[in-house]
């Protein structure tokens, strides 16, 4: 999802929360959290009165694998 200050990796919309996804390659799961916080892709959802979970994941190449992911909750 493009905005107007960054390109959002992955929004899912449920019925009792939103998660938003950051993925990083080789990084850190850090990185692509703070970058969620940093750049706000949450805020076009606060008004929709659901937990908002911030998740950021890093994968890992030489792996081939999830390696490492953080989750924060902005509880409605």
């Amino acid at each position: 999802i493009k905005t107007g200050i960054g390109i959002l990796d992955c929004v899912v919309i449920m019925e009792k929360g939103i998660f938003i996804f950051e993925f990083k390659l080789n990084q850190s799961a850090k990185v692509a959290l703070e970058q969620i916080k940093e750049k706000k892709y949450f805020e076009p959802y606060l008004s929709d009165n659901k937990n908002i979970y911030l998740i950021g994941v890093n994968m890992n190449s030489r792996k081939k694998a999830i390696d490492e992911f953080q989750i924060e909750i902005l509880e409605k």
